[in-house]
Order: C-alpha cells, then structure tokens, then sequence
C-alpha cells in the first residue's frame, strides 16, 4: 500500500482517498477522468475472489463509465481464478468489462518496489545522502510512468522489459509477466 499511497501522490492531479465504502479495496486515487480503487489480496480462496469481483461490480456502477480497480498481487502467489473456480470465475469476468483486474507484479517489478521502499525509509532515517523528501520525489518520477498505466483505463500494464503485467483488464493473471 506504500507504493500506491505514497510514490502514487506523485502523480500530477491525483488525490488519494481511503474508500470508506469498501471492504476489500483500500486506497482510492481520485482522478480527473476517473477512480482508481486498489486490493491487496494474498489469499486465494474463490470466496474471497467473489466477494471481491462483486464490489468492484458495485463501485463502478457508483462511478459510472468513469472506473478502474486494481487487485495488486506478486507472482509468487497462485494465479487467479483456479481453473475449479466457476461461480468465482464468472463474477471476475463480469468484474473485468467494468474495469476490474489482477495485476501480477513481475518479480523483477515487486524487487524494485521493495528496494524503493527500503531506499525511502533509509532516507527517512538519516540513512542517504538525501532526505526523505527528495528521495520520495526521485521515486515519484522513477516509477510514475508504471503507476499511470496502472491509473489507465483498462488496458495493458507493461513492465520495465516492456511485457505485459495486465492485459485488457483480465482477471486472470495467466497473461501476467513471469520473473
């Protein structure tokens, strides 16, 4: 949630939101042109992924056309839906022609989150030649070109190696870039 929250405040006209309104989508980035919901689900239990696929379902019917959700997940953790899964599958499907996706960071992508991360509490703690503002800001430029094509209508999410992370707003991360 830090790298959305904080390198994602970044992003010139977005102001971030904690959604009060949902139970599996924490942060909300309040665009000019839309919403962006973001989850982070580890789990990988159909009911949860139902759940989840029906308040996205919800929330962009609230928002009208004007919708996007990003399920954030690593590619260490089993792909979604199951093949087992029907009902789970059909919501998610449902969820993805309103805007709705799983987005499986490469490993490659959730390294240079983490390494962000750790830089910038490194900053904070007097750790860098730099502060924790300009090292925010560094990362805020370096990583604003991933998080605007996250923010993007449903579409493709590349990665640094110019793979696909997402595509078209799948709910299956069977498309997701591997390592």
């Amino acid at each position: 949630m830090w790298f959305v929250k904080e390198v994602g405040a970044g992003l010139a006209g977005v102001v971030i939101e904690r959604p009060e309104e949902s139970q599996h989508f924490s942060l909300c980035w309040q665009r000019a042109d839309r919403r962006v919901y973001f989850g982070f689900e580890g789990g990988d239990h159909h009911r949860s992924w139902s759940a989840i696929a029906n308040e996205a379902i919800v929330l962009a019917g609230r928002e009208g056309g004007a919708f996007s959700a990003r399920a954030l997940r690593t590619s260490d953790l089993p792909h979604i839906p199951r093949e087992t899964w029907r009902e789970a599958r059909t919501a998610l499907e449902s969820a993805k022609a309103k805007g709705f996706a799983v987005v499986e960071l490469s490993a490659n992508r959730y390294s240079e989150i983490l390494a962000a991360r750790a830089l910038h509490s490194d900053a904070l703690q007097g750790a860098t030649a730099f502060d924790g503002g300009e090292t925010l800001e560094w990362l805020q430029k370096r990583f604003a070109p991933f998080l605007n094509e996250l923010a993007a209508a449903p579409q493709a999410v590349r990665s640094d190696a110019g793979q696909s992370e997402i595509a078209a707003g799948a709910p299956s991360n069977e498309t997701a870039m591997s390592g």
